[in-house]
């Protein structure tokens, strides 16, 4: 039977299933448990690591304490989350319709519940008190097996099937033994040193009859080991002893074994950009001031759109605000939309922030991001610096955050659990009473219709560094070119200012948003185009090793001699991507050094790093790339850049497309001009009437605002509306079309008068990944409406199991394809 005073905890287990679980907590975990916590649990026959989000003194109601299920075991002695995020992470479940531990999994230490960090040993001198008798099992194989008094981990132990993290927790907390784990510096794995402890500075006597032992202590108090730890590495060679000298010292108290600390990885010079080393603009200055007015206030900020022209030093301002809140005890969240760009924010920060800075993002190795997590954690960082997925990071007391480049797609997680980046970002500042920064030179049209209203103050920076001009834009229509010229991939005129800016040693930056070599492959004959056989898309070709791939699926195989259908050897290649570009370059400019910058090319870890510290220091003259060339780099050098298919995503079937070109080109051509000499850019557009395109050759962002929010207000689009997209997925077409007329009739039904549904219609993407695809799209004016609709209609199908098997819900999309 349960104890008189029990206890339970709701705990968010990493599963699809709504709500939380109640679990009874043990008498041998009573201290330990508090939400934040990780704990282990029997669920549906699993044994899953869940998290505590809440303890209560009462059984949830109707439920009989006796048949609540105990927790297992606890794997910590504080909470890894902060209440902060416990609340950001159930926020942003239920808006996108997932559970809340699915929702948790982000926020938790990337390396899940591991021995490799920790360690236990029998303590130097135990309490004469003997632990509680429900700790007594664990405490005698303990007491055996520890009295060597070396580190081992917790599985030393033995068994699994009693809550043996929780009890040696216990010992540990009551000086029974000896306890390091991820909380402390020198947790983890890696390099070790040894520190001579204040037993081993006199210790003469003791060790009369072990020379080896005298003579290692001899060498650790030579070399300062009292105050700083001592390589093992060291210390073997120069004392001339073993490794097991070294671990009966340890047991007789003597030295203290620690983690190295790894410094921070040397950043190149050039990715630094002499941040913190100028004065501030008077344009600058005011933004600064207005952070740094809110970093003091005692109300809950307004968040700020700071909208500043390409090259007008928005990062030396987010650096300078983070300066300021570490100066008042707090810390700083900075965000960038791609992996790619941390490196550089990265360099600028330490530069500015000193070495208090960490990095967090998936491309790390596993215990390079377990060891930045874990500081974050410990407060040892205080300044993280990571892409979306870096909104969970642990920080406590967070002061500033920052959101640069806030209109990029990036930010949206596409996977389960699909979140934004960027409206968790808003949240988490709102939960802390955090300043907000969100940054842009062409902010998404749903902010600055923000902004507009009042809901965001905006600040503006209307001026380059340095009172640079903005570059000059030039429109090469290619329906004059091509019937000038013929068919020509790139027109005269850039050809043209390409060569004279390489004959002066400028450097050029062209980009083609689409990679690869060419996007199909045709047979002349019959007309048949390589396919992929799982999507409903062409194979783009690769030349590099003559393959045909899927962008969407991975699909690969190799370029057919010719036609597999009708035989004929009349394969031609159609369209073009960032390979045939780079190709077509250096055969036109034989002597240029000129690099690529895709996705192909930065697969390897560190790849973006080289690249872009390779054309940073001149050792690239031209660079070919897609949309990743356009994110926030800054590159003195580049004086002409050139965009080939400028008008290319104005054909996609998406309601954003003409904003995405116009930021594309927009941010595209602020890569030019950065440094002392004027820049230039050159569009190659087939329709260059269209207002994105139009506004982008003046640096117009008003202009465009004005016709598209126009736009969006007369089709019923975002920022007018909340948008969810509803896709269907299976293996038989028919079965996934009845499956969305069910979800779009029980949309109707519980969101009359307060969503419009649309559909269910074929998406772009009619086939991905070998499941055939229906959408269904719900709009409404207010978003609590939308999901409760959502909630509502899928809950009534669960019930009546027609439900689709595999049904995507994506709210607040940023693509419909």
């Amino acid at each position: 039977m349960p104890r008189a005073a029990d206890r339970f905890a709701e705990v968010a287990v990493p599963v699809p299933a709504d709500g939380t679980f109640s679990y009874r907590v043990p008498e041998e975990l009573d201290t330990l448990v508090t939400p934040g916590v990780r704990v282990r649990v029997r669920f549906a026959g699993r044994r899953l690591v869940g998290v505590v989000v809440a303890t209560t003194d009462r059984p949830p109601e109707g439920v009989q304490p006796e048949r609540i299920q105990p927790l297992l075991d606890c794997y910590d002695r504080f909470p890894v989350v902060t209440p902060a995020l416990l609340a950001l992470a159930e926020a942003a479940a239920r808006r996108a319709l997932v559970a809340w531990g699915e929702m948790l999994a982000p926020a938790l230490p990337p390396a899940g519940v591991s021995d490799a960090a920790r360690r236990w040993r029998a303590a130097l001198r135990p309490p004469p008190a003997q632990p509680p008798a429900l700790l007594g099992d664990v405490w005698r194989r303990v007491h055996t097996l520890g009295r060597d008094r070396r580190w081992r981990r917790p599985g030393t132990l033995g068994r699994h099937d009693e809550a043996l993290h929780g009890i040696l927790l216990r010992l540990a907390a009551g000086g029974w033994i000896e306890w390091r784990d991820e909380w402390d510096a020198q947790a983890g794995t890696g390099p070790t040193g040894l520190l001579l402890r204040p037993a081993g500075e006199d210790a003469a006597e003791a060790l009369a009859r072990a020379p080896a032992q005298r003579r290692a202590v001899a060498y650790l108090r030579a070399h300062g080991a009292g105050e700083r730890p001592l390589p093992v590495a060291e210390l073997l060679a120069g004392a001339s002893v073993s490794a097991g000298v070294l671990r009966e010292l340890e047991a007789k108290g003597l030295v203290e074994r620690v983690l190295l600390q790894r410094p921070a990885p040397p950043l190149r010079a050039e990715l630094r950009g002499g941040a913190g080393t100028f004065l501030l603009t008077d344009e600058q200055r005011r933004c600064l001031d207005a952070i740094e007015r809110d970093l003091g206030s005692a109300a809950a900020p307004a968040p700020i759109l700071l909208h500043g022209v390409t090259g007008s030093g928005k990062t030396e301002v987010y650096l300078r605000g983070a300066a300021a809140a570490l100066q008042r005890g707090l810390s700083a969240l900075l965000l960038v939309p791609e992996i790619g760009l941390t490196p550089q924010l990265a360099g600028r920060a330490r530069a500015v922030l000193g070495e208090g800075v960490a990095v967090l993002h998936s491309a790390m190795s596993a215990g390079d991001r377990e060891r930045a997590w874990w500081r974050a954690r410990t407060g040892r960082a205080r300044v993280v610096v990571g892409p979306r997925s870096a909104v969970f990071a642990p920080l406590e007391r967070l002061g500033l955050v920052v959101v640069d480049e806030e209109q990029d797609a990036a930010y949206k997680q596409e996977e389960r659990p699909r979140y934004d980046g960027r409206q968790l970002a808003i949240w988490r500042a709102h939960l802390e009473g955090a300043v907000l920064v969100l940054g842009s030179a062409t902010p998404s049209v749903e902010t600055y219709e923000r902004a507009r209203r009042g809901a965001y103050r905006l600040e503006r920076i209307r001026r380059r560094v340095g009172d640079r001009p903005l570059p000059r834009v030039e429109l090469v229509d290619m329906r004059e070119e091509w019937r000038r010229e013929g068919r020509r991939l790139l027109s005269r005129a850039l050809e043209e200012h390409i060569a004279q800016r390489l004959a002066t040693g400028e450097q050029v930056l062209v980009l083609l948003n689409r990679r690869g070599y060419a996007t199909a492959v045709l047979c002349r004959a019959c007309g048949a185009r390589s396919e992929c056989p799982d999507c409903a898309v062409t194979l783009t070709l690769h030349r590099a090793d003559d393959s045909l791939r899927c962008h969407y699926c991975g699909y690969r195989t190799r370029r057919p001699r010719a036609c597999p259908l009708c035989g004929a050897d009349a394969l031609h290649d159609l369209g073009h991507g960032t390979e045939r570009l780079e190709r077509a370059l250096r055969r036109r400019y034989p002597s240029a050094r000129i690099g690529r910058f895709d996705a192909d090319q930065t697969r390897r870890r560190g790849a973006h790093e080289r690249i872009l510290s390779a054309f940073a220091r001149g050792e690239i003259d031209l660079l070919v790339g897609t949309q990743m060339l356009a994110k926030g780099h800054d590159f003195p050098g580049v004086t002409l850049v050139g965009v080939v298919g400028a008008d290319a995503a104005l054909g996609m079937p998406d309601f954003r497309a003409a904003e995405r070109t116009f930021q594309l080109l927009t941010q595209m051509a602020g890569r030019a001009g950065r440094g002392a000499i004027a820049g230039e850019v050159l569009l190659q557009a087939h329709d260059p009437s269209h207002y994105a395109i139009r506004a982008a050759l003046e640096h117009d962002y008003a202009a465009f605002y004005e016709q598209e929010i126009a736009y969006r207000r007369r089709m019923g689009y975002p920022p007018f509306v909340h948008l969810a997209a509803c896709v269907c997925r299976g293996k038989l077409a028919g079965v996934v079309r009845e499956e969305a007329d069910r979800l779009a009739a029980a949309l109707r039904a519980h969101g009359a008068r307060r969503v419009q549904v649309l559909g269910p219609a074929t998406p772009p993407l009619a086939r991905l990944r070998g499941r055939y695809r229906m959408q269904v799209l719900v709009k409404a004016a207010e978003v609590d409406a939308l999901v409760e609709s959502l909630r509502a209609a899928i809950a009534e199908l669960r019930r009546r199991r027609a439900a689709p098997r595999d049904l995507v819900v994506d709210v607040d999309p940023r693509t419909l394809v």
